[in-house]
C-alpha cells in the first residue's frame, strides 16, 4: 500500500487538484446560475410555447380516435385525458418557473474583496476539514454539517455565511484538537488520476461551458434571438393546430 503524508510532495498536489475540482464545481454552479438569470425567461416561455403545441396535438389526436371508434367526443372526457397526459410537462414547466423565480431572487451582490474572501476562507475550512484529506476529522457529525454548510455558502457566495464558518471551524479544532492530522492514502496515483478526471469532465461539458457563451455578448444576443424565433414558430403552429381542433364535433356535457 501506498502510504502518504503530509511532507511528500504528492499531497500538496493531492490537495491542490481537491480544491481545483470544488473550485470549477463552483464555477459550473455559478455558469448555471447566470444562464438561467439571462435565458431562462425565454427558455421558459419556448418550454410553454412547446407545451402547448403538444397539448392541442394530444387534443387532435384523442378526437381522431374516437371518431376512428365511432365514439362521441365529450369534453370532460377529453379534458381528464388531457389532463392526466400533461401533467407531467406543466411539472417540469412549473420547476423551471420556481427555478427562475429563486435566482432571480438571490442575493448577487458581493464585491471582489469579498470574493476573495469567500474563497480563501473556503480553502482554509477545505484543508482542515474535507472528508478526502481530513477522513478521521471528517468522521464527527457536527463537522460534516459545517463541511455541508461551508459548501452552501461556498457555492452561493454567502461572505457573511462562510465567515460564520470559519468561527465553527475554530470552535470544532478546539474540540478535536490533534484529530485528523494523519493521513493513510492508498493507491496515491490512482487518486490523482481520478481528481484530473473528475476536473476535465466538468470544464468539458454544460454548464461549465456556458461560461464562454455568457463572456460573449454578442453570441448571448444571438442566443436570445433564436429562442424568440423558436416561440413565434411555436405560437404560429399552434394557431395552425387550434384551427384542425376546431373542426371535430366535441360534445359539450360538462357544466
Amino acid at each position: 500500500m501506498d502510504i502518504v503524508t503530509i511532507d511528500d510532495p504528492r499531497y500538496a498536489d493531492y490537495e491542490d487538484l481537491i480544491l481545483r475540482r470544488d473550485q470549477v464545481k463552483k464555477e459550473a454552479f455559478e455558469a448555471s446560475q447566470d444562464y438561467i438569470r439571462r435565458f431562462g425567461q425565454l427558455i421558459n416561455d419556448r418550454f410553454a410555447a412547446e407545451i402547448a403545441c403538444i397539448r392541442e396535438k394530444k387534443i387532435i389526436a384523442y378526437c381522431q380516435r374516437m371518431l376512428n371508434r365511432n365514439l362521441p367526443i365529450e369534453d370532460t372526457k377529453l379534458d381528464n385525458f388531457i389532463e392526466r397526459e400533461m401533467n407531467e410537462y406543466q411539472a417540469q414547466l412549473d420547476a423551471m418557473i420556481a427555478e427562475k423565480a429563486a435566482i432571480d431572487k438571490a442575493n448577487q451582490s458581493v464585491s471582489e474583496y469579498q470574493m476573495s474572501q469567500i474563497r480563501s476562507i473556503y480553502r482554509q475550512i477545505a484543508k482542515r476539514i474535507h472528508p478526502d484529506i481530513a477522513p478521521d476529522l471528517f468522521a464527527h457529525p457536527d463537522v460534516q454539517d459545517l463541511w455541508a454548510k461551508t459548501n452552501s455558502d461556498y457555492n452561493c457566495n454567502d461572505y457573511y455565511g462562510i465567515k460564520d464558518d470559519q468561527v465553527t471551524l475554530n470552535r470544532l479544532l478546539e474540540r478535536y484538537q490533534g484529530e485528523g492530522l494523519s493521513l493513510d492514502i492508498p493507491d496515491i496515483a490512482s487518486c490523482l488520476d481520478r481528481l484530473r478526471k473528475e476536473i476535465a469532465e466538468v470544464t468539458s461539458r454544460d454548464p461549465y461551458l456556458y461560461r464562454e457563451l455568457l463572456a460573449d455578448e454578442d453570441a448571448c444576443l444571438e442566443k436570445e434571438e433564436t429562442l424568440r424565433k423558436d416561440i413565434k414558430d411555436y405560437q404560429d403552429y399552434l394557431v395552425t393546430l387550434k384551427k384542425e381542433t376546431a373542426a371535430f364535433p366535441i360534445k359539450k356535457v360538462g357544466n
